[in-house]
């Protein structure tokens, strides 16, 4: 792993990116960068011309096979304010984990590198998060962002909206992602105080590592501000791993693996947020399911899920605070596996055509 750009000339030592920032508080901004050649420039460009200027901008080259890696060092040639990390290819959240380790930051944000954001993004978190005390977390909504030939088309998230700024104690807070009400586990559009993420690494190797990390700093954090503003970006790529319909047995492994580290933590810690928790795990065994009910080879990992499901689907079909159509996927588990199966892939197809 290399903390240096390739070639000389490159960005300024880190001490002397702090000495330009004295006076105000320096935010780390973590981009992982694998073959996103075609989106880099779009990403990097916007955080670059962000309104809050005090940014020590990490970029990760987890060893990408295309230019992706030059036009990182471009950028470090260019700004003094961008560190460059050149590292074997490791994944998400080694590439994640890589920039934590460099980072200096009071506070740390984390952006997809095919993502973008707009001018006022990190301002707007970290004005929401220190105007309000004892806050160590700060989330803001977003919007889909959906590529198609005549550009780009912006569609909101699948949550409920608040319509004005709200401050919630971390229990609240987690419980509201749990249950993902007006936010979720993503680990962006949210900044973070750097303390409440000392100690947390993302799991290396995994998919859906946001699920089993994300809540880790809720847990150490004093209250959450969430903002319903709309400054950041999630960009639909038809050839990402979470839209190919043809995923590997691992990436449900995972799924499972992760909902579990997810109860084993939050249970041990708030006991009373064990339905939240249920709620969750009924929906990933569901994902789980849908998946893979007509696919023999993965027979086991649909009669798995479906077992998990008929487990704890009471306690979710009974929750007042769950989400309504978790509540009705529950209630329909008691007619079968058969017509469960058709009513859930007639919905997720519904979803996707409405995208």
């Amino acid at each position: 792993m290399s903390l240096r750009a390739r070639t000389d000339g490159t960005a300024a030592a880190t001490s002397e990116k702090r000495g330009q920032n004295m006076g105000r508080e320096l935010i780390s901004v973590i981009i992982p960068i694998y073959k996103v050649e075609k989106y880099l420039a779009r990403c990097v460009d916007g955080v670059l011309a962000q309104v809050y200027t005090e940014l020590e901008i990490i970029l990760v080259d987890d060893g990408s096979p295309d230019r992706c890696g030059e036009m990182c060092d471009e950028y470090a040639r260019r700004d003094a304010r961008v560190t460059v990390i050149h590292k074997p290819n490791g994944g998400l959240s080694d590439a994640r984990n890589a920039g934590l380790a460099a980072a200096h930051g009071d506070y740390i944000t984390f952006i997809d590198s095919d993502d973008y954001i707009s001018e006022d993004h990190i301002s707007g978190l970290y004005e929401a998060l220190t105007e309000e005390q004892d806050c160590d977390i700060s989330v803001c909504d977003y919007l889909y962002a959906y590529e198609e030939d005549a550009g780009i088309r912006t569609g909101p998230s699948p949550y409920r909206k608040m319509k004005a700024q709200a401050v919630m104690s971390a229990h609240d807070a987690l419980a509201d992602f749990i249950y993902q009400d007006h936010f979720d586990s993503a680990s962006f559009a949210k900044l973070f105080r750097a303390s409440v993420f000392a100690g947390i690494t993302f799991p290396a190797g995994r998919v859906h590592e946001d699920v089993m990390t994300i809540y880790k700093a809720f847990l150490k954090s004093r209250r959450v501000v969430f903002s319903p503003r709309t400054t950041y970006f999630y960009v639909q790529r038809s050839g990402s791993i979470l839209h190919n319909k043809n995923k590997p047995r691992s990436y449900y492994n995972d799924a499972a693996y992760v909902v579990e580290s997810l109860k084993d933590g939050v249970c041990a810690a708030m006991p009373d947020l064990r339905k939240a928790v249920e709620c969750r795990r009924y929906s990933m065994y569901a994902h789980i399911f849908i998946n893979n009910y007509t696919v023999p080879e993965n027979k086991d990992l649909a009669d798995n899920a479906w077992q998990e499901m008929k487990h704890i689907r009471f306690i979710v079909m009974t929750d007042p605070h769950g989400r309504r159509k978790a509540r009705l996927a529950a209630l329909v588990s008691y007619f079968g596996k058969r017509l469960y199966y058709r009513l859930g892939t007639r919905h997720t197809n519904a979803n996707s055509v409405s995208t």
